[in-house]
């Protein structure tokens, strides 16, 4: 061998989507990344449709522009937003020995973009679908979205889903209006009997995608260990929006 390898197409160009926007450090049309990368309008596409898919691109259709997520600040070491994260996670996980993970909205699906494991959790991979409708995370993320929205959210994924998990929007609403009072969601049992996890909002950059916060865990012992759980998921989030806001102006 020569020493040189062939450079995978398709790996190439998810590099240089993200080094582009490493670059410009703000959001970009499609058109505007075609033509940075040369490349033809169905590949375009179709690359950054999977990226949105993956949950390392963001898509805003009012704009019609794409950037990053905060997922891409774990890819690296050196992001200043992530590794503010992965102390936030570390900690919780410490604090609370339970599972802690970072949700986002992935289409009709809620993503877990970040997982920390306690030594006597369960296994949850990085990447990981999880229901809108019946979770934690998804219940917080769609708490960001309007009513009216919500109804005709319920209905795509209620169509998706087999008769016996559908959620009735009407009861779905009332949960999401709690979680808003409350600042948090807690749901038991609704997925894997026995497992349930508490949900809260993550502080977030004005132009990123809601992100939440949730500690999963399992029995009765998580579920009488709940508001000593929701404290700490409070007083470390408080101390990451401090962080974040400090970061933001030293930036301004």
């Amino acid at each position: 061998m020569d020493g040189h390898r062939k450079i995978v197409k398709s790996a190439g160009r998810v590099f240089a989507v993200l080094e582009y926007f490493a670059e410009i450090m703000r959001p970009a049309s499609a058109v505007e990344i075609r033509t940075h990368l040369d490349l033809p309008a169905s590949s375009t596409s179709a690359l950054l449709g999977s990226l949105v898919d993956l949950g390392y691109l963001h898509y805003d259709p009012r704009r019609r522009v794409y950037q990053p997520t905060i997922r891409v600040g774990f890819l690296g070491d050196g992001a200043r937003t992530g590794g503010s994260l992965r102390s936030l996670l570390e900690d919780l996980k410490h604090q609370t020995r339970q599972l802690v993970v970072l949700g986002a909205r992935c289409q009709l699906n809620a993503q877990y973009i970040q997982v920390v494991r306690a030594s006597h959790s369960r296994p949850v991979r990085r990447g990981t679908l999880a229901p809108l409708t019946r979770t934690a995370v998804g219940l917080v993320l769609m708490s960001k979205i309007a009513d009216p929205d919500i109804s005709k959210l319920v209905t795509r994924i209620n169509a998706a889903e087999r008769p016996e998990r559908r959620v009735p929007s009407s009861r779905l609403i009332e949960d999401i209006h709690a979680v808003r009072e409350d600042g948090f969601a807690f749901c038991y049992g609704q997925v894997t009997p026995g497992v349930g996890a508490i949900g809260m909002p993550l502080p977030s950059p004005d132009d990123q995608p809601p992100i939440v916060l949730a500690v999963s865990g399992s029995g009765e012992r998580f579920v009488e260990q709940r508001n000593d759980i929701v404290g700490a998921m409070r007083e470390r989030i408080e101390r990451y929006g401090h962080e974040l806001r400090a970061g933001e102006a030293s930036l301004s």
